[in-house]
């Protein structure tokens, strides 16, 4: 498909045709090029690792791979095709980002809701103006230009969520599903269900208070532990509990919001003998009996050894 033609390249072909008896027939071969890369590109790939993290981005024929030191999904390395280094990103305590690269590193600040809001070159001089953006991160005043292509932290940014610039609209890279803050939505199926007002809703309409930075459900009503997610959908509107389970092979089963009944114990008075062995069996009164004597004549000893400590001052002595 010419869809997936590369922007600015030349392309060698040979035209198939068939003569009067039904013989297949080759031309010589012919060249064209394709449009050069100025309108951006026409399509824009991402490669992702079995975790969904994404590892590469292609776009104008330019390959850029991402590296990772941990588990999560936030990129701290970003190279070349052929793994030669392009910058470090660092996240630093209270939420700014360093991008460090040989021709200058790049400080990102974050508002409180964590959007980038202004950035600086590496002697600390404001780069452009102060960014703004609508409460479901459409810009309102540029964007930053904070890493390598067009693939920068702006909205969401103090959380790497990347917005993806070179196809036009921009689309936030959401954890699971792209985001487009044009529209307020998801562009795909929520792979958890009921993780939100529906399948495309964003954090059930409520930008301000609440955040969905991996494309599963609500942040603050979903929790991932050892392989399990259990969320809370919609708590205050809903009344809803549920959890679903992401086994290691790939499957999940969702289990549906149980109501436990509540277990009451009888009320169970003990008497004088229960206090003492819980029970009134001779056999055990008797076993308690003797462990009492047992102790009273270790007392006694104790005490025998004390007086006789201190009439003895031979023994003090010693």
């Amino acid at each position: 498909a010419l869809g997936d033609l590369l922007c600015g390249t030349t392309y060698t072909y040979r035209v198939r045709s068939a003569d009067a008896a039904g013989n297949q027939t080759t031309s010589a071969n012919n060249t064209f090029t394709s449009q050069p890369c100025t309108g951006g590109p026409s399509s824009i790939r991402y490669t992702r690792d079995a975790t969904n993290r994404i590892v590469a981005r292609t776009a104008f024929g330019y390959t850029t791979r991402y590296g990772f030191s941990g588990q999560g999904d936030s990129p701290d390395v970003t190279q070349t095709a052929t793994g030669s280094m392009l910058e470090y990103t660092h996240a630093l305590p209270g939420g700014p980002i360093l991008t460090s690269r040989s021709t200058g590193n790049v400080w990102s600040y974050p508002n409180l809701h964590g959007d980038v809001i202004a950035t600086t070159n590496a002697a600390g001089a404001k780069q452009g103006g102060t960014l703004a953006y609508d409460p479901f991160g459409g810009a309102l005043a540029g964007l930053p230009d904070n890493s390598n292509s067009q693939f920068d932290d702006t909205w969401l940014g103090q959380h790497q969520r990347m917005t993806e610039t070179g196809a036009g609209s921009p689309l936030v890279e959401m954890g699971a599903r792209p985001y487009s803050p044009v529209l307020g939505r998801f562009l795909e199926v929520d792979p958890v269900e009921g993780g939100s007002a529906n399948d495309y809703d964003y954090v059930s309409g409520d930008p301000i208070n609440s955040t969905d930075l991996s494309g599963n459900c609500l942040e603050d009503a979903c929790v991932i532990e050892g392989g399990i997610t259990i969320y809370v959908v919609g708590a205050l509107a809903i009344g809803a509990i549920g959890w679903s389970m992401h086994h290691n092979d790939g499957y999940r089963v969702t289990l549906p919001h149980v109501s436990m009944p509540r277990i009451s114990m009888p009320h169970v008075h003990l008497t004088k003998e229960h206090e003492k062995k819980g029970t009134t069996n001779p056999a055990n009164r008797q076993t308690h009996e003797k462990g009492q004597a047992r102790k009273q004549q270790v007392n006694n000893d104790k005490k025998r050894q004390s007086d006789d400590w201190n009439q003895n001052p031979n023994k003090r002595r010693r």
